[in-house]
């Protein structure tokens, strides 16, 4: 796991001051960029069609690399498909659940994917 805010809400114990500013950052986070999304759902009017052919295809053919270069979301796919959780990291770190393991990466996950929308 690298060391950011992810990785302190799977190691660290749940009322302890590092998980919640860890659950305040992502919040926080979260929250700016739905609220981007709405002012720019807004600013629309709901209409995203009054682009060309030519703009609709390279948009296309550009969101392998938009994923590509979304760090958060390749983060999860190269932990989830290479990473395990195992048991024995609560004897180094009591509050390692395997509950807050998947959080984290779904946390990670929500972040890229919206990052990559937004």
């Amino acid at each position: 796991l690298g060391e950011d805010v992810y990785s302190l809400i799977f190691f660290s114990p749940v009322c302890s001051f590092a998980f919640l500013f860890a659950s305040y950052m992502i919040a926080l986070k979260i929250t700016l960029f739905t609220f981007l999304a709405l002012d720019l759902y807004a600013q629309s009017g709901g209409k995203f069609d009054e682009k060309s052919e030519l703009i609709r295809a390279t948009q296309f053919f550009l969101i392998p690399v938009a994923i590509a270069m979304q760090e958060d979301l390749i983060h999860v796919y190269t932990r989830v498909a290479n990473i395990k959780y195992d048991p024995k990291i609560m004897e180094t770190s009591p509050s390692a659940t395997e509950m807050k393991f998947a959080l984290s990466f779904i946390l990670r996950f929500v972040d890229g994917l919206y990052s990559l929308v937004i």
